[in-house]
């Protein structure tokens, strides 16, 4: 039964990280979309 426990617990922890990622990865992607929409308008600054 223990044994059952430490592996859900360690899959607990792989799916944290991986959520940790996930949402590293959106900062990532939202920094890239900022980035676009910097250039897609003109900007008069002539």
């Amino acid at each position: 039964m223990a044994e059952g426990d430490d592996e859900m617990a360690e899959g607990d922890d792989e799916m944290a990280e991986g959520d940790d990622e996930m949402a590293e990865g959106d900062d990532e992607m939202a920094e890239g979309d900022d980035e676009r929409m910097k250039y897609s308008y003109p900007i008069d600054n002539e």
